[in-house]
């Protein structure tokens, strides 16, 4: 049999998720692909250098050509435009193609190209006579990912990208697969919008780093009155359960609480970013604390509430609170960072889903291969895979194989919380496995091997469970990664590694793959060699 080699996973397999989605991701930058000293193509217009002077003619336009572009990569393009409504790609030399990114002055930008030369172009519909535009910082960079160079930040992949995460360390998680989440937030990271309330405190930018990079952050300081000192915005309608979320660093302060606001009795969380904990919670509300780098921490309340309430903060004065709201006197300049805040439908929180004026949906991640396209035995096979999910409830899928419209299926998947293997041959399942149960955002290790009849699964190394009714089904045409069959239960984790045998690998094979790594954290080797380590992190 041969074998095809490949660059990355992303060329073996088909991926799609209709709309942006963010990661933490290690991001480097290529070289600059243009060096400009005057528009390329002009209409009713002339230049001196990157300066257009309309001739009074509508439409104003012109133009740089952008060329040795690599199809299906991500660009980052810097362009500032004095004078103007839009400047936006386009695929035509005249600019008279659709629109395809509008570019807000002084913005950056990420596109995927869609072909080798491109042109940043510029269009002014109702230009006065003798008016001039200028240009300035014109850039288009190739975004590098995974670099041994890359920076850490929270990236917003563009529409059918995948997005491989990373820890705060500069771990790699692997691939995020996600459902369909929409952040209920219309301004998520705009805290100016009469949307958001000050009630003892006040906002303000500050050049602080965010978590994506950019100098957006927001500082909420405490007015020196006795009271509470809280901000808010969002209302939390008839949403239950509810996940909210922000990211924080600490300024003055590094305590605060996190509430569904409203009636004394909603759920609230307490958050200490120095000891990185959730001091308290109370009301039915459950805190998550997440280190993504740079000192900011994404911080999350999960509740059922038990009437509308909304996203609020509490500064808390460094002192723990017992209860929600807490009331003390403020001195006038203390405070903490925040960012890019989020309110789900859900139980468990999902990536920050970037907002500006109405609530935005990211949809949902759908990775598949067909079996075509590598060595799948009808007869027998087995898939072991590495991943995690924040799911615990209802059905994450890791992993199937489908065929026949979906009426053919053999998956992993977790069934209200244990994981589970299933089979169905023309909508009819016989065949059923049970593992232990799942454990939040812990990476875990899963085998499932099949031949004829029977199938025998296990999880991180425990015992292997079997089941002699568990056929093969015929006709299966395609692997679905990350999701159960049908493309609608997303795993809600990552996948740092998924491997397919065309052979039934035996039970003690199984086990031991999937058992935890026996690496130490600590290796000390006193030679001159290159062989001693520090690992960081502990996996497995």
């Amino acid at each position: 049999m041969g074998t095809k080699n490949y660059s990355s996973y992303s060329d073996m397999i088909t991926f799609s998720r209709a709309s942006s989605g963010t990661a933490l991701a290690k991001i480097s930058y290529g070289a600059e692909l243009v060096t400009v000293t005057t528009p390329d193509f002009l209409q009713n217009a002339t230049a001196s250098g990157l300066t257009v002077t309309s001739d009074g003619t509508i439409p104003c336009r012109s133009s740089f050509t952008l060329s040795n572009l690599t199809i299906g990569s991500i660009y980052l393009v810097t362009c500032e435009v004095t004078n103007t409504t839009s400047v936006f790609w386009d695929d035509a030399p005249t600019l008279a193609g659709s629109v395809q990114t509008i570019i807000n002055e002084s913005a950056n930008n990420y596109i995927v190209a869609s072909a080798t030369t491109m042109y940043l172009g510029f269009k002014e519909f109702s230009p006065s006579l003798g008016q001039e535009f200028v240009f300035s910082n014109v850039s288009v960079r190739k975004i590098l990912f995974d670099q041994p160079d890359g920076t850490l930040q929270l990236f917003n992949h563009p529409t059918n990208q995948p997005r491989v995460e990373y820890d705060y360390q500069g771990n790699r998680l692997g691939l995020l697969v996600e459902e369909a989440r929409t952040n209920l937030i219309t301004y998520s990271n705009d805290f100016t919008d009469a949307s958001w309330i000050e009630n003892g405190l006040t906002t303000s930018q500050v050049s602080v780093t965010a978590p994506n990079g950019s100098s957006e952050s927001t500082k909420i300081t405490e007015d020196g009155a006795t009271g509470v000192h809280q901000f808010y915005g969002q209302n939390v309608s008839g949403i239950s359960p509810v996940a909210v979320s922000g990211y924080f660093k600490a300024a003055e302060y590094s305590t605060f609480q996190l509430t569904i606001g409203g009636a004394v009795n909603q759920p609230y969380a307490n958050f200490d970013l120095s000891s990185e904990t959730v001091s308290a919670t109370g009301n039915g509300g459950a805190g998550f604390i997440q280190d993504v780098g740079n000192g900011w921490y994404r911080c999350t309340l999960t509740a059922t509430p038990a009437s509308n309430g909304s996203w609020m903060v509490f500064l808390t004065d460094g002192d723990t609170v017992a209860s929600r709201g807490p009331a003390y006197t403020g001195d006038g300049t203390s405070g903490i960072y925040i960012w890019g805040a989020q309110v789900e439908a859900g139980s468990f929180p999902t990536s920050y889903i970037p907002t500006a004026g109405s609530t935005v949906t990211r949809a949902a991640d759908v990775a598949t291969i067909g079996v075509g396209a590598f060595g799948y035995n009808k007869t027998a096979g087995t898939v072991l895979i590495t991943a995690d999910s924040a799911q615990t409830t209802d059905y994450p899928g890791a992993f199937a194989f489908n065929g026949n419209s979906g009426a053919n299926r053999w998956y992993l998947y977790s069934s209200a919380g244990t994981w589970t293997a299933r089979q169905f041959i023309d909508n009819v399942g016989t065949g059923i496995i049970n593992l232990s149960a799942v454990e939040a955002s812990a990476e875990t290790k899963l085998a499932l091997a099949l031949k004829g009849s029977s199938a025998s699964a296990v999880k991180d190394g425990g015992s292997v469970v079997n089941n002699a009714t568990f056929p093969i089904p015929p006709l299966i045409d395609e692997m679905e990664i990350g999701d159960g069959p049908g493309g609608v239960t997303q795993l809600n984790g990552h996948i740092s590694s998924i491997a397919y045998y065309p052979r039934r690998l035996t039970d003690a094979q199984i086990k031991a793959l999937t058992s935890p790594p026996e690496t130490p954290t600590l290796s000390l080797t006193f030679d001159d060699s290159s062989t001693s380590y520090l690992e960081t992190s502990i996996h497995g």
